[in-house]
């Protein structure tokens, strides 16, 4: 069984667009453990709006985390990256920053470029939105200067009480502002 999701602000079908699609069928289909299956893309007859083919999951809605981009598959006991957001602009820079503000580690907003360790600072996020129930700074306009209490003032989400002391000391050294004093990803 599968489900077609409809792509919103399509407003050429330059080849950029076909290569982020083609890209995201590539890697969806690599990684199937980790990530929604893509099977392809198809138009819709009634107005030629195009669409993603995916695989359809058996999921908890309640576990549907980091921004409606997780799923936990329940069948598995796994959780699977559903919407690589076509793994940003094709034509992005290399050096330039694409992503959800809150989740991106502040070495990467002063410019450096991302890393395994910038990735445990993704995973610290997720963590408190797993803990909290919502986005972190979910209160926040996710502007400049959010970005520059995160890089300045360190800046991070309060951390929500009854969050068990282990999950919160991990998370805390996922979320550190020096990227060498985060865990690894064997040792989290």
């Amino acid at each position: 069984m599968v489900i077609l999701k409809k792509l919103e602000n399509i407003e050429s079908e330059d080849q950029r667009w076909f290569d982020e699609a083609k890209s995201h069928l590539t890697i969806s289909n690599k990684w199937e453990d980790s990530i929604v299956q893509c099977h392809g893309l198809t138009r819709d007859p009634s107005n030629g709006n195009y669409m993603l083919i995916i695989k359809r999951m058996d999921m908890n809605l309640r576990k549907y985390l980091h921004s409606k981009n997780i799923l936990f598959d329940q069948y598995y006991q796994n959780f699977c990256i559903s919407d690589l957001g076509f793994c940003g602009p094709v034509n992005k820079l290399p050096k330039s920053i694409y992503g959800n503000l809150p989740y991106i580690a502040p070495e990467v907003i002063y410019g450096k470029e991302y890393t395994f360790k910038s990735d445990i600072y993704s995973v610290a996020m997720i963590m408190w939105e797993i803990s909290s129930g919502q986005p972190p700074f979910i209160n926040y306009e996710h502007d400049y200067d959010l970005a520059m209490s995160i890089l300045v003032n360190g800046n991070r989400p309060k951390i929500v009480s009854g969050t068990p002391l282990e999950f919160k000391n991990l998370m805390r050294q996922c979320w550190d502002a020096d990227p060498i004093k985060r865990p690894d990803i064997i040792t989290l």
